[in-house]
């Protein structure tokens, strides 16, 4: 039964993870733009996990967005929206900068505008009648019928076509008989997001969190504010309306460290990420081709290809939004210095996990009702977690491993405690420190596979060959050379970017606010000298096409 289920949902995985390895550049068209709207791969890396005769993706994301922030299009879109919004006066800002949210919007994907719209004005009338109806009872109806329709078109857009098809698979009776339940739909720019940001708003209306939005423009840019409307940070009410309600100053201070969080972003982008993945994108669509150190090494290198992509997508959203005087939460908190999966995911997609605490996990009973009751809602949450990022089972698999292992974690806490003091590690905090972080890195980065991995299968086979002949092949290094080769790399390449994925991971396990210390002490001739290095890997690196950022697909 499991394989007939499999092979029901395979296809659609392996269409929908075709996202992470569409890319298409040339190396010589590096200087001929600069600042262009696409980011750097290497000629002849144009790959794709997709079989041979296989048809479209039924929900497709799309690979590219026009106005990507680390094109050119958007440098001149934002510094004209800059120079615009402080030169209004303050009662006419909010209408420029919903404008050009609408407009940001658009250039990607303007099919699916209404769509926005729609969920904004229905955000917005929820919260009038919620604080307008006093009646617990009506308010209860009319929240539950607003999360309806709020939710609705994720649910069609995202899921309906992967449930159909997991239906018709697990209802299949004998192999190559099956009529296929899912249909062609494409998935809106940015939705998992902007829903969510519009349900929480709605749901602490009801609660009391914070009062209803008089104004709908205001509320409308709440929902749609272009620099995280994409991919987040989703944002609260109570953090982000008081921001877009206030006057703002043009404050040189601000737009110095939001220039140089855009400049950071853009550099682990382009620089980092965008060079990770080719490496990663070669040896997860010939697995079958590779075992032992080329799996291991795309494996490690694809858990810093997306933390650095999605990071850099906040960062830059960050910037900004930092520039117009607007200060968008931190998303990320060096996740793989974590040395607990808990403390994973108090570092690791901070909006969204702490979105779950707040509307699903505490509302199913959090931690009040005893161990089994909070297994059960850690379960859920995680599962939904995983089913968020993406309507395929591997995601699913996903998230359900980072339950699992928080709930192991929980059970066993007593137990590892005693143990820890019985073999003496509770008198070496340093050591036991250490042995945590590697244990909960390692743990990470065997969940990413299932993340990244086209299909359960393919999963099972990557997490079952990652050691497989590895003695020999550290003996040789014929194996690193050929998984080089054959991401048309070169070794001098590889090297440093190992050196980056580890300079990065020891930044990770560093004290907290060692690098602003350094930032701030450090004399300005070695910081501008390390700005300048960044600029010119993010001049170096662009050229004229582009990878859009991986959680573009959520």
């Amino acid at each position: 039964m499991y394989r007939h289920f499999s092979c029901a949902c395979q296809a659609r995985c392996n269409r929908e993870k075709s996202g992470f390895v569409r890319r298409a550049s040339a190396r010589e068209g590096r200087h001929q733009a600069p600042l262009a709207p696409t980011l750097p791969v290497r000629a002849g890396r144009a790959r794709s996990t997709r079989a041979a005769g296989e048809p479209a993706t039924h929900v497709e994301s799309r690979g590219t967005v026009s106005m990507v922030f680390t094109s050119r299009e958007y440098l001149v879109f934002f510094v004209a929206c800059a120079v615009l919004y402080f030169a209004l006066p303050y009662r006419f800002r909010w209408i420029l900068l919903l404008a050009a949210s609408y407009a940001f919007y658009a250039v990607g994907d303007a099919q699916y505008l209404p769509l926005l719209i729609f969920v904004s004005l229905t955000a917005y009338a929820a919260g009038r009648l919620l604080e307008a109806v006093r009646n617990d009872r009506h308010r209860a109806i009319l929240l539950s019928v607003t999360l309806v329709a709020l939710l609705a078109p994720l649910f069609v857009y995202k899921y309906l076509s992967f449930f159909l098809e997991s239906a018709s698979g697990a209802l299949m009776l004998s192999e190559g008989h099956r009529a296929s339940l899912g249909f062609d739909i494409l998935l809106p720019l940015g939705i998992s997001f902007f829903t969510f940001q519009a349900v929480g708003y709605v749901i602490d209306v009801h609660k009391g969190g914070v009062p209803a939005e008089r104004h709908v423009g205001l509320l409308s840019l709440y929902i749609s504010f272009f620099p995280q409307l994409i991919a987040g940070p989703i944002e609260r009410a109570r953090r982000l309306l008081p921001q877009l309600r206030r006057t703002a100053r043009l404050d040189p201070e601000a737009v110095t460290s939001g220039g140089l969080l855009i400049l950071w972003g853009t550099f682990k982008k382009v620089v980092i990420a965008d060079n990770l993945a080719p490496y990663v994108d070669t040896a997860y669509a010939g697995h079958t081709a590779y075992a032992g150190l080329p799996l291991l090494i795309a494996t490690v290198f694809f858990a810093f290809q997306v933390y650095c992509d999605f990071s850099a997508y906040v960062d830059i959203a960050r910037g900004s939004a930092r520039i117009l005087g607007i200060e968008l939460m931190r998303n990320f908190d060096r996740p793989y210095g974590a040395r607990s999966i808990g403390e994973f995911w108090h570092r690791w997609h901070i909006s969204l996990s702490t979105w779950f605490r707040d509307y699903v996990y505490i509302p199913l009973g959090g931690n009040r009702r005893g161990m089994t009751i909070r297994s059960r809602n850690l379960a859920i949450v995680f599962l939904l977690s995983g089913l968020w990022h993406g309507a395929n089972w591997t995601f699913v698999v996903w998230g359900g491993l980072h339950g699992l292992a928080l709930i192991l974690s929980q059970l066993t806490a007593g137990m590892r405690r005693r143990l820890t003091g019985a073999i003496g590690l509770g008198r070496l905090p340093m050591t036991r420190d250490v042995l945590s972080l590697v244990a909960t890195f390692t743990f990470v980065c065997f969940a990413w596979i299932f993340f990244r991995a086209s299909s359960l299968d393919d999963a099972f086979y990557i997490s079952t060959h990652l050691f497989t002949g590895i003695a020999g092949q550290l003996e040789t290094g014929e194996a690193i050379a050929r998984v080089v080769a054959d991401s048309d790399g070169s070794m001098a390449e590889f090297l440093a970017l190992s050196a980056a994925v580890s300079a990065l991971f020891v930044w990770h396990t560093l004290p907290e606010g060692l690098a602003e210390k350094w930032r701030t002490t450090r004399p300005r001739w070695q910081r501008w000298s390390a700005y300048y290095v960044m600029a010119f890997g993010v001049l170096f690196w662009t050229s004229a096409d582009t990878d859009a950022f991986i959680y573009f697909r959520f």
